[in-house]
């Protein structure tokens, strides 16, 4: 869904051809086009491949009305609506038909409390041309991939590390540390399998200025005590509300609807809502295995027969997967102890990777 890239030279003019080579190394996130923009200053250019959610959406980057902001972005604002009437509260007129055009304008009004108000799943660069400020934020729960890299004269970004290592002057040195926690099953927020290359943490923002790099949270989990004794059915009844909604604020966009059915409770679980929605033209697909003790299709097919979902059983061989192993790592580049799915996978239909 999209991939995104950059690199802001602090003293000099990116090089164009670089950063063209970042944003083709991610093709495969974005079938629908490629762009390459400079910024006017020539100091700063963004890239971004193409997967868009919304029919005729705007070729990013997206800026305000004024061309001062400036932004690029991997995922989806599931309450752009809300945050539009924010901004016409302020006074700014914008007319907006797809969600991450929401971004500049929100930034406009709130600067960076505005990344605490974005609800969704998101890796965006946003650039203050005033301010000659970049940022890089990541969604809350660090849903949407982005890595950087920052030196005394210049910084760049990628949705995948294969983006930034596309650029022939970046370092390739391992991180063996980082490798062996992983590999132990630990995650470090931050942290790549290259030393020079970070990752943006869950719920921060990187902000980058006058060649200085500072990273901030924005939004952390706060867990409250319950109060006195609490009824189960109540908690059972507010989970059920809370976890339809989650699942309703999904199904924007002007495509239909696919989802990955394993036929275990997870999978499921979210396509009952989306059926009890009213979603129309829904398409449920199931991986269907040799091996009996692997294989789920039959409880996906009683869920979609009881719920009356188009359902679609794509077999995978031992063969198919031993012959597509060394390409799953390449899309995957993330060092992992449980190779079921890639860490940059999607699930959503539209997507071709996170």
């Amino acid at each position: 869904m999209c991939g995104i890239a950059g690199e802001w030279d602090f003293d000099g003019t990116p090089s164009v051809a670089n950063v063209t080579a970042m944003i083709d190394a991610i093709a495969h996130r974005g079938p629908e086009g490629r762009t390459c923009w400079v910024s006017p200053n020539g100091k700063l250019a963004f890239a971004h491949a193409q997967l868009s959610f919304f029919k005729g959406a705007e070729t990013q980057p997206v800026s305000n009305t004024d061309g001062t902001i400036f932004a690029v972005c991997n995922g989806e604002i599931y309450n752009y609506q809300d945050l539009a009437r924010i901004v016409r509260h302020a006074g700014i007129d914008c007319d907006i038909r797809s969600d991450v055009q929401i971004i500049p304008y929100l930034y406009q009004v709130r600067r960076a409390a505005a990344f605490a108000l974005l609800r969704g799943e998101f890796a965006l660069a946003l650039f203050d041309a005033e301010r000659q400020t970049l940022f890089l934020v990541r969604d809350r729960f660090g849903i949407k991939p982005i890595f950087y890299r920052a030196a005394d004269d210049a910084a760049s970004f990628a949705s995948e590390i294969k983006g930034l290592l596309a650029n022939p002057g970046a370092p390739r040195r391992l991180d063996y540390p980082a490798i062996a926690t992983t590999l132990f099953g630990l995650t470090v927020p931050g942290t790549s399998a290259f030393s020079s290359i970070q990752e943006v943490k869950p719920g921060c923002y990187v902000e980058i200025r006058g060649g200085s790099v500072t990273e901030k949270p924005y939004w952390s989990l706060e867990f409250e005590p319950a109060a006195g004794s609490v009824d189960p059915d109540a908690l059972a009844q507010n989970f059920l509300d809370v976890f339809d909604e989650a699942v309703r604020v999904r199904l924007h966009g002007d495509y239909p609807i696919g989802v990955y059915l394993s036929g275990g409770i997870d999978s499921s679980a979210v396509l009952a809502p989306i059926v009890h929605s009213g979603t129309r033209s829904i398409k449920a697909f199931t991986i269907g295995f040799n091996d009996k003790l692997l294989d789920e299709r039959q409880a996906a097919v009683t869920t979609t027969s009881r719920l009356s979902v188009e359902h679609h059983v794509v077999p995978v061989r031992d063969k198919d997967i031993t012959d597509n192993f060394l390409n799953s790592i390449w899309h995957s580049e993330i060092p992992g102890i449980i190779p079921t799915v890639p860490p940059n996978s999607c699930c959503r239909g539209r997507c071709a990777a996170t």
